[in-house]
């Protein structure tokens, strides 16, 4: 650990000698922000300039507020400690922040990369079975696009806060403006736009029931969404006929013509082994008879059922959202103005 500070206390000392390069602006910019901002002076001290310079002098920057041009005077005009001591006292009394700043980004990549893993396991364990037309609906493609575009908007917003990259920050907040923006006008244009939402989501649904047996992701979250929101279909139990194996037809040959999927059959209390046969044949079947051994509602009127009577944890949820979001759109902006400021302020 030693060896390495020492190593970064040569390295930023040997870069003293280009602070007066007229190809090297940007490092004298950022030593002269350094400078005044931390009250600091050189790396280890303000002789470390004498050294770098060849000569008894210092950057105006290492003048103290109510001293200018205090380069060539005496040392009780400028700040005699060096920076890298005060980055390290710095370091120190914010070890706790850091820590949890640092924590929470960790959390955030690292899961963002696990979704991105899941979602690159799910599709190559199914790659074989896979029809291209379910591949902008596939589950393991969502969870792919999510986790990358996570992991890019957080890594940006890490390393452009740390190296004060403009670029980076930028970078960072237009990403999260732009997905805040698309989730509010999604939100806006289902609220206004009911029918043409329900529509579109019917078109979804439709092609994970044609795709059931195809896509074992899509036929797990078909079952899962039947069996919470007690529901089958989309419209009404009989969907199931734009499966091809559920088709009822009479020149369909499955075995499980004019059945529907077990998930959803209503629970048979005590049953402890799931019978998946429990739908066969009850698409041939009134309202009134599949009531008796399935959720004959479709799923759409289940759903919007279920977002009436959970309004405020709706409303909790998006703006439990929203916030950080906004959050870190804001900070990142007041952090670019700071440093436009401070090289602003440099030329």
């Amino acid at each position: 650990m030693c060896t390495v500070s020492e190593n970064a206390k040569q390295d930023l000392k040997d870069g003293l000698a280009l602070y007066n390069s007229d190809n090297n602006i940007g490092l004298r910019n950022a030593w002269n922000i350094i400078q005044a901002e931390w009250k600091c002076c050189g790396v280890i001290a303000y002789t470390d300039w004498h050294e770098a310079l060849k000569e008894k002098v210092v950057p105006d920057r290492c003048c103290q507020e109510h001293y200018q041009n205090c380069g060539q005077n005496s040392t009780n005009m400028f700040w005699n400690r060096g920076c890298f001591e005060k980055v390290e006292e710095w370091l120190d009394d914010n070890k706790h922040l850091l820590g949890t700043i640092g924590m929470v980004i960790l959390v955030v990549q690292v899961f963002s990369l696990l979704i991105v893993a899941i979602g690159v396991y799910a599709k190559v364990q199914k790659a074989t079975d896979t029809v291209r037309d379910t591949f902008l609906i596939d589950p393991a493609v969502v969870l792919i696009v999510v986790g990358v575009v996570m992991f890019f908007i957080t890594f940006c917003g890490c390393i452009g806060a740390l190296r004060e990259n403009i670029r980076l920050l930028k970078t960072f907040s237009f990403s999260l403006t732009l997905v805040f923006l698309t989730q509010l006008s999604i939100a806006i244009l289902g609220f206004f736009y009911s029918d043409q939402t329900r529509d579109a989501l019917g078109k979804f649904v439709e092609k994970a029931i044609v795709h059931y047996r195809d896509d074992l992701d899509l036929q797990n979250l078909m079952d899962y969404i039947q069996k919470e929101f007690k529901c089958c279909g989309w419209n009404n139990y009989t969907d199931w006929s734009w499966n091809l194996y559920f088709n009822c037809t009479h020149e369909n040959p499955s075995s499980e013509r004019c059945a529907v999927p077990y998930s959803c059959c209503t629970p048979v209390p005590g049953e402890t082994v799931i019978n998946t046969m429990c739908g066969f044949g009850v698409q041939t079947q009134n309202y009134l008879e599949a009531n008796k051994s399935i959720y004959p509602v479709g799923c759409a009127d289940k759903a919007v059922m279920w977002i009436e009577s959970h309004l405020l944890l709706v409303g909790a949820l998006a703006l439990g959202l929203a916030l950080p979001q906004i959050a870190g759109v804001v900070l990142s902006q007041i952090l670019i103005a700071q440093i436009q400021d401070e090289i602003t302020s440099e030329l």
